[in-house]
């Protein structure tokens, strides 16, 4: 029936991912991303971070946790496609970017030798096809040994360019830090498993000891831990896991919902990809993971 499709008349709910609880009171949360920023809002209010001489709280630290948020998911997607971190690391601290980073080798050799370790051997070689020189790597980090190569090809990359702006914005936070607490006491020791319907008893407040932080990673991570304390998150998995009047309010009611209207720019692109994905034929359906699988987001496993 494409002209129901062609009049737009077709819509879909967008119902919550999630519902987080605390005593009475419950807020839902559309998707993955939401959740994040609810959890990180929550540690924010009560703690601040030490770093460079400087102390960072309140807006600029929820800015900042979410800019280290989005720099972390571009870094896994440039790793994701075989390409050691360390050496991306590198080249964002040098902030390389162009030509003019591959057309001395005399620094690419000292870049080399720092990058060098045991589980990664790393060499300078030419580029004949830009005139200019690149770098080999061969990572047995993992028990058998990964080659690939950094050259001018890989910084001009969408997804390399795209890491170096988000990397270019959070330059300045180099661990160690240090996250303390401030103003009123803190909760403490009131942990929710996530999928529970009710939180464990909040124990009395106490204030939290200066923790050390060593890495970005584990700055985002205590943020995030830090603001399930206290609060019962459960995932809904389908719609049949809500209550008739949980649905009505989140998900059908026509004051408040989200609706989601499906278009079909191109009917022979979207019938191809309904047989591809759809249809008997497996062939097409494993080629085309196959070929998509590194550009994959919001997998739900």
């Amino acid at each position: 029936m494409p002209e129901l499709i062609n009049s737009g008349f077709v819509y879909i709910a967008q119902p919550p991912l999630f519902r987080a609880k605390r005593g009475k009171s419950e807020v839902y949360l559309k998707d993955e991303r939401e959740r994040e920023a609810y959890l990180i809002r929550r540690s924010a209010e009560s703690r601040a971070v030490k770093v460079n001489g400087r102390e960072i709280s309140g807006q600029p630290l929820e800015l900042l946790l979410h800019r280290l948020m989005t720099y972390r998911k571009y870094l896994r997607l440039v790793e994701r496609r075989g390409h050691v971190r360390e050496v991306i690391e590198a080249l964002l601290e040098a902030d390389a970017h162009d030509k003019s980073f591959f057309d001395s080798r005399d620094a690419l050799d000292e870049l080399a030798r720092r990058l060098t370790t045991p589980a990664s051997i790393v060499t300078v070689q030419a580029d004949e096809e830009n005139k200019l020189f690149s770098l080999a790597i061969e990572d047995r980090s993992n028990g058998y040994p990964r080659q690939h190569t950094i050259s001018l090809d890989f910084v001009t990359a969408p997804d390399y360019r795209t890491l170096l702006n988000s990397y270019r914005e959070i330059r300045d936070i180099k661990p160690p830090m240090t996250v303390v607490a401030t103003g009123a006491a803190v909760e403490h020791d009131s942990d929710a498993a996530e999928g529970a319907e009710t939180p464990k008893p909040v124990k009395a407040p106490v204030r939290e000891p200066e923790v050390r932080i060593t890495s970005l990673d584990e700055l985002i991570e205590y943020f995030i831990n830090a603001g399930k304390r206290g609060v019962a998150i459960n995932r809904y998995k389908g719609l049949g896991e809500m209550n008739p009047e949980q649905l009505w309010s989140t998900t059908m009611n026509p004051e408040t919902r989200t609706l989601l209207q499906v278009r079909a720019e191109d009917h022979t692109e979207a019938d191809q990809m309904f047989t591809t994905l759809m249809g008997d034929q497996v062939e097409p359906r494993r080629k085309f993971i196959e070929d998509n699988a590194l550009d994959v987001r919001n997998l739900d496993i």
